[in-house]
């Protein structure tokens, strides 16, 4: 972690670190030294995300939510065989090489290289046009005609429906 932090100090950037939440149970947050912070596991951070230079990570579902922010995107290069609990699958998504592959050995210089001379925008975009079909400034709205549709069939096939407040 610390040539990790130093790499960040030397490009001028923080680390902020962030567990899955079942894997951790501390609910504090805050800076542990430098440029290090930890962000608290129940925290959402998606309304966030576009505020981080990058994402490094192991295999998380969020590497492609982050796609999004057209930011550069590290995951560990995990080998099959290797991995103490399961083996990523990357079946269900295009073969783009999108993110930047390391290993604890490589991290230091895959980032520098991601954050100065990050040369994957082009496949990061087309993994994006290729998981994201509907630009994401009308999802919103593709979201509320489906929806409507969706109740407007319900209530055509006199399907009992149930509303729920808030």
């Amino acid at each position: 972690m610390g040539k990790l932090a130093l790499v960040c100090q030397k490009n001028n950037a923080d680390l902020y670190l962030k567990a899955h939440p079942t894997l951790l149970q501390d609910k504090s947050s805050g800076k542990l030294s430098g440029n290090v912070y930890y962000i608290n596991p129940t925290t959402d951070i998606y309304p966030y995300l576009n505020k981080f230079d990058a994402l490094i990570t192991d295999y998380s579902s969020i590497m492609f939510d982050f796609l999004l922010t057209q930011k550069p995107i590290l995951r560990l290069d995990i080998q099959e065989g290797t991995h103490k609990s399961f083996e990523p699958d990357f079946g269900l998504v295009p073969d783009i090489a999108f993110a930047y592959l390391f290993t604890d050995k490589t991290l230091p210089a895959v980032l520098s290289q991601a954050l100065i001379h990050d040369c994957k925008q082009d496949e990061r975009q087309k993994m994006a046009d290729a998981l994201f079909e509907t630009d994401p400034l009308q999802s919103a709205s593709a979201l509320v005609k489906f929806l409507q549709k969706e109740v407007n069939a319900c209530v055509a096939s006199s399907h009992d429906f149930y509303v729920e407040h808030y």
